[in-house]
């Protein structure tokens, strides 16, 4: 049922939530699971020498993100693949889950203002309103 699941992770706590149930999930359908850190778009316009820095920081990050999860996976027996993605977190996710043709989203959700969410947006809600497959979002506290 559940043969690729996609996990998006900040490396948030809400995000480490969510590796339990994606643990839970892959142990129980023997499932390959996309483990996804997105960081943001760095501008051209700030010159390539900051830039190449600024994305050299990033993709360190990333990785010391993505390393924490696979190493979660490893431990349980999980097959895995990392993709680091530099772009809009929630477009990241969307395209991955539509090119790796994924069957299941699992992320956490971060709290958001009132006023904040009602003007962007948070990434898990655009991520559910768009996705082709289901989602799961594991909220602040909860998932234990």
């Amino acid at each position: 049922m559940y043969e690729k699941i996609l996990y998006p992770t900040d490396g948030s706590e809400c995000s480490k939530r969510a590796l339990k149930h994606v643990v839970e999930i892959a142990k129980k359908f023997n499932s390959k699971v996309f483990i996804l850190h997105a960081f943001p778009f760095i501008p051209e316009y700030i010159g390539s020498e900051y830039r190449e820095k600024i994305v050299s920081q990033s993709t360190l990050e990333s990785e010391r993100i993505t390393k924490e999860a696979a190493a979660v996976l490893e431990e349980n027996g999980i097959e895995y693949e990392v993709e680091i993605i530099e772009g809009p977190a929630h477009k990241a996710i969307l395209n991955v889950a539509d090119v790796r043709d994924v069957d299941l989203i699992i992320m956490g959700s971060r709290g958001v203002s009132a006023i904040a969410g009602v003007l962007l947006g948070s990434v898990s809600q655009r991520v559910v309103t768009h996705s082709r497959c289901p989602v799961l979002v594991v909220r602040e506290g909860k998932g234990e």
